[in-house]
């Protein structure tokens, strides 16, 4: 009986949460997506989209009809080409056509509706494009955009979001450009007399990360070996707290980690909670007897794409998070068959699509597709 009381009162207390624990994805959240027909252009071509619009939860698509904003963003942040098109339960379609006014270069392609608005531009869909001149292409002159370092920005990431005094701790680094692409860069992590204490350099998409020991009474901070006057302080690190880590993985389970640096916080009750879109599906009660406590969460349990996983304690107050990218989903197969093995220039394809794994003759679905040269 202790225990069914127990899994109730937990249950009420989850959903006295601080707002801050769920996060935007909530049920009300919306995600739009454009697949475009590539991400080369040049000066006078046609950028052809199909825009599906999707519930942010259930993945489905939002009913009625609702209208979608799309811009053409230069390098300077200006909208250079603006249209508004309907979006009808789910799905659209349309074509931006690329003045041949511009100037080479990358492109964003931006596009929201009103809804999403609420949510700030962090929730808008943006997408690279490349625009060049053909004449460059012709001539096999590849127009490679001037990059600032002073536009470089550099993100320094604590695993559990604080780095502990004293112990062992994580740090993700990750280096964009003006247009959100990675960079590579170097640099070193530096305490208060400039002796080095770790080194990285970013490698896919401008990512790496480093491990050092922050120590008592010490102050680190960051430079770049391309930047000499680039500095970056440290000023999360603390003297006594308690976060999550993630250890290792197995076939069917995640070993995640409690790690603490001060005795007064060994003992005390804490609550795991995993969130997926804004809603709690996993929770568990612990308590440390040590500095170090595993946890163990059974990968069943997660959901497909990003869970949030959020150390609590005795009052339900967030102290530490982490997040972790599920791939525990099913795709369905699809099988397409060509009416002919060769094609003329321009002439007709048709093609037949059949059931594959996963799907039954009932399936409806909303899909595009584009094809290109790979030899081009």
């Amino acid at each position: 009986m202790k225990t069914y009381i127990s899994i109730f009162l937990f249950t009420i207390l989850l959903s006295l949460l601080p707002a801050t624990l769920l996060s935007q994805d909530s049920i009300q959240y919306r995600k739009l997506y454009l697949h475009t027909d590539r991400e080369q252009y040049f000066l006078g071509d046609t950028i052809w989209y199909k825009g599906y619009y999707l519930d942010g939860q259930s993945n489905k698509f939002v009913p009625g009809l609702i209208t979608m904003y799309v811009d053409l963003i230069d390098q300077t942040g200006q909208s250079v080409s603006k249209q508004v098109v309907a979006i009808d339960n789910g799905a659209t379609d349309g074509a931006v056509n690329i003045p041949t006014t511009l100037e080479s270069g990358n492109y964003m392609i931006r596009a929201f509706t009103e809804f999403q608005k609420q949510f700030g531009e962090e929730a808008f869909f943006y997408k690279q494009v490349k625009i060049s001149k053909l004449e460059s292409f012709v001539e096999g002159v590849e127009e490679t955009p001037t990059q600032s370092l002073q536009e470089v920005d550099v993100a320094f990431l604590p695993e559990g979001g604080m780095l502990l005094e004293g112990q062992m701790n994580t740090v993700g680094v990750k280096a964009i450009d003006a247009h959100g692409n990675g960079v590579p860069i170097q640099g070193q992590i530096l305490d208060s007399k400039g002796t080095s204490v770790a080194a990285f350099t970013t490698s896919y998409k401008g990512m790496t990360s480093i491990q050092f020991v922050p120590l008592k009474g010490e102050t680190y901070s960051a430079s770049l070996a391309e930047q000499s006057d680039y500095t970056y302080s440290f000023d999360d690190v603390v003297e006594e707290g308690i976060k999550i880590e993630f250890d290792r993985e197995s076939v069917n389970d995640l070993f995640f980690r409690a790690v603490t640096n001060a005795e007064s916080l060994v003992g005390r009750t804490y609550y795991l909670a995993i969130s997926h879109h804004g809603e709690v599906i996993f929770h568990k009660k612990f308590v440390p007897k040590k500095s170090t406590f595993p946890i163990t969460v059974n990968k069943d349990a997660l959901r497909a794409g990003i869970n949030r996983m959020v150390l609590l304690d005795e009052q339900l107050l967030p102290i530490s998070e982490r997040l972790y990218f599920s791939t525990n989903y099913q795709v369905n197969e699809i099988k397409i068959k060509p009416d002919q093995q060769n094609y003329e220039t321009r002439s007709q394809v048709r093609l037949r699509l059949s059931d594959g794994k996963g799907m039954n003759n009932d399936s409806w679905s909303n899909l595009s597709m584009v094809v290109v040269d790979e030899f081009a």
